[in-house]
Protein backbone atom coordinates (compact mmCIF):
# COMPACT_ATOMS: atom_id res chain seq x y z
CA UNK A 1 0.00 0.00 0.00
CA UNK A 2 1.71 3.50 -0.97
CA UNK A 3 0.55 6.07 0.69
CA UNK A 4 2.91 8.84 -0.69
CA UNK A 5 5.05 8.87 -3.55
CA UNK A 6 7.67 11.02 -5.06
CA UNK A 7 6.41 12.98 -7.63
CA UNK A 8 5.94 11.22 -10.59
CA UNK A 9 5.41 12.68 -14.44
CA UNK A 10 2.49 9.88 -14.46
CA UNK A 11 -0.43 10.55 -12.54
CA UNK A 12 -2.45 8.26 -10.30
CA UNK A 13 -5.72 7.53 -8.90
CA UNK A 14 -6.27 7.38 -4.87
CA UNK A 15 -8.36 6.06 -2.94
CA UNK A 16 -10.76 7.36 -0.14
CA UNK A 17 -8.41 5.76 2.57
CA UNK A 18 -5.27 8.19 0.65
CA UNK A 19 -7.18 11.07 0.56
CA UNK A 20 -8.42 11.20 4.17
CA UNK A 21 -4.60 10.30 5.10
CA UNK A 22 -3.34 13.50 2.84
CA UNK A 23 -6.04 15.34 4.35
CA UNK A 24 -4.96 15.11 7.67
CA UNK A 25 -0.72 15.43 6.49
CA UNK A 26 -0.49 19.12 7.77
CA UNK A 27 -1.13 17.77 11.65
CA UNK A 28 2.33 15.81 11.29
CA UNK A 29 3.55 18.38 9.14
CA UNK A 30 3.88 21.44 11.21
CA UNK A 31 3.95 22.54 14.89
CA UNK A 32 0.96 22.10 16.66
CA UNK A 33 -1.00 23.08 19.41
CA UNK A 34 -0.79 19.92 21.90
CA UNK A 35 -1.15 19.00 25.81
CA UNK A 36 0.74 17.03 28.07
CA UNK A 37 -0.86 15.55 30.68
CA UNK A 38 0.92 13.95 33.59
CA UNK A 39 -1.01 11.79 36.46
CA UNK A 40 1.26 10.83 39.48
CA UNK A 41 -0.59 8.31 41.88
CA UNK A 42 0.77 8.44 45.22
CA UNK A 43 0.83 4.98 47.58
CA UNK A 44 -2.24 6.84 49.80
CA UNK A 45 -4.43 7.34 46.61
CA UNK A 46 -4.10 10.80 46.51
CA UNK A 47 -3.19 11.68 43.08
CA UNK A 48 -1.95 14.86 41.21
CA UNK A 49 -2.57 15.89 37.44
CA UNK A 50 -0.44 18.31 35.63
CA UNK A 51 -2.07 19.23 31.89
CA UNK A 52 0.68 21.53 30.01
CA UNK A 53 -1.51 23.31 27.15
CA UNK A 54 1.48 24.07 24.79
CA UNK A 55 0.72 27.02 21.60
CA UNK A 56 3.99 26.99 19.21
CA UNK A 57 4.46 30.34 17.92
CA UNK A 58 5.41 30.12 14.01
CA UNK A 59 8.48 31.60 12.93
CA UNK A 60 8.52 34.44 10.23
CA UNK A 61 10.37 33.97 7.23
CA UNK A 62 12.28 36.55 5.58
CA UNK A 63 9.72 38.15 3.07
CA UNK A 64 6.52 36.74 4.33
CA UNK A 65 3.45 38.42 6.21
CA UNK A 66 4.09 38.24 9.98
CA UNK A 67 2.63 35.44 11.38
CA UNK A 68 -1.04 35.35 13.54
CA UNK A 69 -0.13 35.61 17.24
CA UNK A 70 -1.19 32.50 19.09
CA UNK A 71 -2.85 32.10 21.86
CA UNK A 72 -3.14 29.05 24.07
CA UNK A 73 -6.98 29.72 24.29
CA UNK A 74 -7.07 29.92 20.78
CA UNK A 75 -6.74 25.66 20.92
CA UNK A 76 -8.00 24.53 24.14
CA UNK A 77 -10.20 25.58 26.88
CA UNK A 78 -8.11 26.18 30.05
CA UNK A 79 -9.55 24.60 33.10
CA UNK A 80 -10.56 27.38 35.64
CA UNK A 81 -11.64 27.41 39.31
CA UNK A 82 -10.08 27.68 42.97
CA UNK A 83 -9.06 24.17 42.54
CA UNK A 84 -6.55 24.56 40.15
CA UNK A 85 -3.56 26.14 40.59
CA UNK A 86 -2.41 28.25 36.90
CA UNK A 87 0.75 29.29 35.88
CA UNK A 88 2.04 30.76 32.56
CA UNK A 89 5.47 29.93 30.75
CA UNK A 90 6.25 31.63 27.58
CA UNK A 91 9.45 31.04 25.33
CA UNK A 92 10.31 32.44 22.01
CA UNK A 93 9.17 29.21 20.58
CA UNK A 94 5.77 28.53 22.24
CA UNK A 95 3.48 29.85 25.23
CA UNK A 96 2.37 27.32 27.62
CA UNK A 97 -0.23 27.39 30.33
CA UNK A 98 0.16 24.86 33.06
CA UNK A 99 -2.69 23.87 35.16
CA UNK A 100 -2.28 21.24 38.39
CA UNK A 101 -4.34 19.85 40.70
CA UNK A 102 -4.15 16.89 43.45
CA UNK A 103 -7.50 14.87 44.51
CA UNK A 104 -8.04 12.01 46.92
CA UNK A 105 -8.89 8.76 45.91
CA UNK A 106 -11.72 8.33 44.34
CA UNK A 107 -12.16 11.95 43.06
CA UNK A 108 -13.00 12.46 39.48
CA UNK A 109 -11.15 15.06 37.20
CA UNK A 110 -13.24 16.49 34.57
CA UNK A 111 -13.00 18.54 31.35
CA UNK A 112 -8.76 19.28 31.38
CA UNK A 113 -8.69 17.81 28.00
CA UNK A 114 -11.22 20.33 26.21
CA UNK A 115 -10.07 21.27 22.22
CA UNK A 116 -11.80 23.70 20.08
CA UNK A 117 -12.89 23.77 16.88
CA UNK A 118 -10.14 25.74 14.48
CA UNK A 119 -12.69 27.39 12.49
CA UNK A 120 -14.89 28.74 15.97
CA UNK A 121 -12.72 29.28 18.39
CA UNK A 122 -13.69 32.87 19.44
CA UNK A 123 -14.95 33.63 22.97
CA UNK A 124 -18.16 34.24 24.21
CA UNK A 125 -19.45 37.77 25.18
CA UNK A 126 -17.09 39.57 22.07
CA UNK A 127 -18.96 43.02 22.04
CA UNK A 128 -17.82 45.28 19.42
CA UNK A 129 -17.05 49.07 20.00
CA UNK A 130 -15.95 51.04 17.53
CA UNK A 131 -13.13 49.33 16.33
CA UNK A 132 -12.43 47.35 20.14
CA UNK A 133 -13.62 44.50 21.26
CA UNK A 134 -14.54 43.63 24.60
CA UNK A 135 -14.41 40.52 26.56
CA UNK A 136 -16.47 38.96 29.25
CA UNK A 137 -15.89 36.83 31.75
CA UNK A 138 -12.00 34.49 31.35
CA UNK A 139 -12.71 31.01 30.76
CA UNK A 140 -16.25 31.02 29.33
CA UNK A 141 -16.51 29.65 25.71
CA UNK A 142 -18.79 29.31 23.02
CA UNK A 143 -20.35 26.17 23.67
CA UNK A 144 -20.56 25.34 19.85
CA UNK A 145 -16.52 25.38 19.57
CA UNK A 146 -15.86 22.83 22.39
CA UNK A 147 -14.89 19.54 20.89
CA UNK A 148 -14.17 17.28 23.39
CA UNK A 149 -15.07 16.66 27.19
CA UNK A 150 -13.08 13.74 29.53
CA UNK A 151 -13.54 12.43 32.89
CA UNK A 152 -10.68 10.68 34.78
CA UNK A 153 -11.02 9.00 38.10
CA UNK A 154 -8.25 6.53 40.22
CA UNK A 155 -9.50 3.78 41.75
CA UNK A 156 -8.40 1.11 44.90
CA UNK A 157 -9.71 -2.13 43.51
CA UNK A 158 -7.73 -3.58 46.99
CA UNK A 159 -5.35 -2.98 49.21
CA UNK A 160 -2.02 -2.06 46.90
CA UNK A 161 -4.19 -2.94 43.85
CA UNK A 162 -4.86 0.96 41.89
CA UNK A 163 -6.83 1.13 38.39
CA UNK A 164 -6.76 4.17 36.52
CA UNK A 165 -9.49 4.83 34.15
CA UNK A 166 -10.13 7.79 31.36
CA UNK A 167 -12.75 8.92 28.77
CA UNK A 168 -12.37 10.98 25.85
CA UNK A 169 -15.35 12.01 24.56
CA UNK A 170 -15.98 13.52 21.20
CA UNK A 171 -18.92 16.60 21.33
CA UNK A 172 -18.72 18.23 18.04
CA UNK A 173 -20.20 16.45 14.69
CA UNK A 174 -18.20 13.81 12.47
CA UNK A 175 -15.71 15.02 10.85
CA UNK A 176 -16.24 15.30 7.17
CA UNK A 177 -14.90 11.92 5.25
CA UNK A 178 -15.01 10.06 8.52
CA UNK A 179 -17.64 7.64 8.22
CA UNK A 180 -17.64 7.93 4.12
CA UNK A 181 -17.10 4.23 2.29
CA UNK A 182 -16.92 4.27 -1.23
CA UNK A 183 -18.32 0.80 -3.91
CA UNK A 184 -14.88 -0.21 -4.11
CA UNK A 185 -14.64 -0.75 -0.20
CA UNK A 186 -18.09 -2.61 -0.17
CA UNK A 187 -16.64 -4.85 -3.64
CA UNK A 188 -13.43 -5.57 -1.33
CA UNK A 189 -15.56 -6.49 2.43
CA UNK A 190 -17.89 -8.17 -0.21
CA UNK A 191 -15.35 -10.62 -1.65
CA UNK A 192 -13.23 -11.16 1.22
CA UNK A 193 -16.70 -12.50 3.47
CA UNK A 194 -17.62 -16.02 2.75
CA UNK A 195 -20.74 -15.90 1.02
CA UNK A 196 -22.55 -17.30 4.33
CA UNK A 197 -21.45 -14.11 5.89
CA UNK A 198 -21.45 -11.44 3.26
CA UNK A 199 -25.37 -10.67 3.32
CA UNK A 200 -25.75 -6.48 2.44
CA UNK A 201 -26.30 -5.81 5.91
CA UNK A 202 -23.14 -7.43 7.48
CA UNK A 203 -20.95 -5.96 4.54
CA UNK A 204 -21.92 -2.33 4.91
CA UNK A 205 -21.52 -2.79 8.52
CA UNK A 206 -17.97 -4.42 8.27
CA UNK A 207 -16.79 -2.07 4.79
CA UNK A 208 -17.76 1.11 7.84
CA UNK A 209 -15.81 -0.41 11.03
CA UNK A 210 -12.52 -0.96 8.83
CA UNK A 211 -12.65 2.70 7.79
CA UNK A 212 -13.08 3.22 11.25
CA UNK A 213 -10.17 0.84 12.25
CA UNK A 214 -8.02 3.15 9.85
CA UNK A 215 -8.39 6.33 10.89
CA UNK A 216 -8.06 4.89 14.59
CA UNK A 217 -4.33 3.40 13.49
CA UNK A 218 -3.50 6.81 11.86
CA UNK A 219 -5.17 9.35 14.57
CA UNK A 220 -6.01 6.81 17.67
CA UNK A 221 -4.33 5.70 20.46
CA UNK A 222 -1.54 4.22 22.03
CA UNK A 223 0.63 6.05 19.49
CA UNK A 224 -0.92 7.45 16.20
CA UNK A 225 0.70 6.71 13.06
CA UNK A 226 0.23 9.97 11.73
CA UNK A 227 3.23 10.94 14.71
CA UNK A 228 5.42 8.58 12.25
CA UNK A 229 4.99 11.32 9.43
CA UNK A 230 9.16 11.25 9.05
CA UNK A 231 9.45 7.33 8.85
CA UNK A 232 6.97 7.95 6.01
CA UNK A 233 9.37 9.98 4.00
CA UNK A 234 12.25 7.79 4.87
CA UNK A 235 10.91 4.35 4.65
CA UNK A 236 7.26 3.65 2.96
CA UNK A 237 8.10 0.27 3.43
CA UNK A 238 8.33 0.14 7.48
CA UNK A 239 5.41 2.48 7.58
CA UNK A 240 2.94 0.56 5.49
CA UNK A 241 4.44 -2.58 7.87
CA UNK A 242 3.06 -0.85 10.85
CA UNK A 243 -0.10 0.00 9.31
CA UNK A 244 -0.81 -3.12 8.10
CA UNK A 245 -0.14 -4.15 11.20
CA UNK A 246 -2.85 -1.96 12.83
CA UNK A 247 -5.52 -2.59 10.45
CA UNK A 248 -4.88 -6.63 10.84
CA UNK A 249 -5.69 -6.66 14.57
CA UNK A 250 -8.18 -3.99 13.71
CA UNK A 251 -10.27 -6.16 11.13
CA UNK A 252 -9.69 -9.50 13.27
CA UNK A 253 -11.61 -7.50 16.18
CA UNK A 254 -14.10 -5.99 13.72
CA UNK A 255 -14.68 -10.07 12.62
CA UNK A 256 -14.58 -11.27 16.39
CA UNK A 257 -17.20 -8.24 16.90
CA UNK A 258 -19.79 -8.33 14.31
CA UNK A 259 -19.61 -12.72 14.13
CA UNK A 260 -18.66 -14.22 17.05
CA UNK A 261 -18.82 -18.09 17.72
CA UNK A 262 -20.37 -18.00 14.15
CA UNK A 263 -17.45 -17.46 12.11
CA UNK A 264 -14.45 -20.21 13.43
CA UNK A 265 -11.10 -18.96 14.72
CA UNK A 266 -9.08 -20.71 11.80
CA UNK A 267 -11.79 -18.85 9.60
CA UNK A 268 -11.82 -15.32 10.80
CA UNK A 269 -7.77 -15.95 10.35
CA UNK A 270 -8.12 -16.56 6.89
CA UNK A 271 -10.81 -13.81 6.53
CA UNK A 272 -8.77 -11.00 8.01
CA UNK A 273 -5.80 -11.76 6.23
CA UNK A 274 -8.16 -11.17 2.91
CA UNK A 275 -9.82 -8.17 3.87
CA UNK A 276 -6.15 -6.23 4.87
CA UNK A 277 -4.79 -7.88 1.38
CA UNK A 278 -7.75 -6.04 -0.24
CA UNK A 279 -7.45 -2.79 1.87
CA UNK A 280 -3.64 -2.46 1.03
CA UNK A 281 -3.65 -3.26 -2.16
CA UNK A 282 -7.36 -0.65 -2.91
CA UNK A 283 -5.52 2.20 -1.56
CA UNK A 284 -4.64 2.76 -5.27
CA UNK A 285 -8.04 2.64 -6.50
CA UNK A 286 -9.85 5.45 -8.20
CA UNK A 287 -12.74 7.01 -5.78
CA UNK A 288 -15.97 8.27 -7.69
CA UNK A 289 -16.18 12.06 -7.42
CA UNK A 290 -12.79 12.40 -5.96
CA UNK A 291 -12.76 16.00 -6.56
CA UNK A 292 -15.97 16.46 -3.99
CA UNK A 293 -14.28 13.83 -1.70
CA UNK A 294 -11.43 15.96 -1.46
CA UNK A 295 -13.03 19.27 -0.37
CA UNK A 296 -15.28 17.58 1.68
CA UNK A 297 -12.46 15.82 3.69
CA UNK A 298 -9.96 18.93 3.70
CA UNK A 299 -12.94 21.16 5.27
CA UNK A 300 -11.93 22.92 8.59
CA UNK A 301 -14.79 22.32 10.70
CA UNK A 302 -15.10 19.68 13.29
CA UNK A 303 -11.22 19.69 13.32
CA UNK A 304 -8.98 20.53 16.43
CA UNK A 305 -5.52 20.84 14.98
CA UNK A 306 -4.43 19.63 18.21
CA UNK A 307 -2.71 16.71 19.58
CA UNK A 308 -2.68 15.04 22.92
CA UNK A 309 -0.26 13.12 25.38
CA UNK A 310 -1.12 11.58 28.16
CA UNK A 311 1.49 10.03 31.07
CA UNK A 312 0.97 8.18 34.07
CA UNK A 313 2.70 7.00 36.88
CA UNK A 314 0.96 4.21 39.54
CA UNK A 315 2.31 2.47 42.50
CA UNK A 316 3.62 -0.79 42.11
CA UNK A 317 4.04 -2.66 39.05
CA UNK A 318 1.86 -2.12 35.38
CA UNK A 319 -0.41 -5.25 35.53
CA UNK A 320 -2.61 -4.53 32.58
CA UNK A 321 -3.52 -1.44 30.21
CA UNK A 322 -4.24 -0.73 27.16
CA UNK A 323 -1.79 1.85 26.63
CA UNK A 324 2.12 1.53 25.81
CA UNK A 325 4.61 0.53 29.04
CA UNK A 326 7.97 2.21 29.61
CA UNK A 327 10.08 -0.65 30.69
CA UNK A 328 12.39 1.72 31.95
CA UNK A 329 10.62 4.30 34.12
CA UNK A 330 7.07 2.59 34.42
CA UNK A 331 4.99 5.01 33.09
CA UNK A 332 1.89 4.35 30.75
CA UNK A 333 1.40 6.37 27.56
CA UNK A 334 -1.16 7.45 24.99
CA UNK A 335 -0.77 9.76 22.32
CA UNK A 336 -3.78 10.62 20.20
CA UNK A 337 -5.53 13.50 17.69
CA UNK A 338 -8.83 14.11 19.56
CA UNK A 339 -11.02 13.47 16.37
CA UNK A 340 -10.42 10.05 16.85
CA UNK A 341 -12.68 10.73 19.85
CA UNK A 342 -15.29 11.15 17.19
CA UNK A 343 -15.47 7.71 16.41
CA UNK A 344 -16.61 6.67 19.71
CA UNK A 345 -15.48 7.65 23.17
CA UNK A 346 -11.78 6.87 23.94
CA UNK A 347 -11.42 4.93 27.02
CA UNK A 348 -7.81 4.82 28.57
CA UNK A 349 -7.37 2.45 31.09
CA UNK A 350 -4.42 0.67 33.55
CA UNK A 351 -3.73 -1.22 36.81
CA UNK A 352 -1.55 -1.84 38.87
CA UNK A 353 -0.19 -3.79 41.74
CA UNK A 354 1.39 -3.44 44.58
CA UNK A 355 5.30 -5.11 44.21
CA UNK A 356 7.33 -6.42 47.51
CA UNK A 357 11.04 -6.32 46.77
CA UNK A 358 13.24 -9.44 48.54
CA UNK A 359 16.76 -10.32 48.25
CA UNK A 360 17.78 -13.58 46.85
CA UNK A 361 20.82 -15.62 46.73
CA UNK A 362 22.10 -12.19 48.58
CA UNK A 363 22.81 -10.66 45.56
CA UNK A 364 19.17 -10.52 43.16
CA UNK A 365 15.82 -9.08 43.36
CA UNK A 366 13.41 -10.92 42.69
CA UNK A 367 9.75 -8.82 42.50
CA UNK A 368 6.85 -10.38 43.78
CA UNK A 369 2.95 -9.09 42.89
CA UNK A 370 0.58 -9.14 46.29
CA UNK A 371 -2.87 -9.89 45.05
Amino acid sequence: MILFERPSTRARPISIFSLIFLALLPYGCVPQPHERVSVTVNSDGTWTRMAVFVAPIQKRTRGAPRPAAVRVSDSFAVPSGGRWHITTRNTRSAKRTIAERTVRLGARIENDIVVKDVSSSKPVGMEMKGKAGKRNTPGRHDPESLLTTNTAVVNRASPGHFTYSETIHWTGNEPAGFGDIDDEQIAVVKAGLPANFATDEDVKSIAKAIMREYIMAILGPPHPLLDQFSLMIRSQEKFNLLLEARITIGVSSVLNERFGDRMTIPERHEVTERLTAGIMKMNGATVSSSKSDTHAINRDKDRSGARILISIWLPGKITKTNGAVNARTGAVTWSFYPEAAALGDLKLTAESAKVERHVTDGRRFAEKSVQ
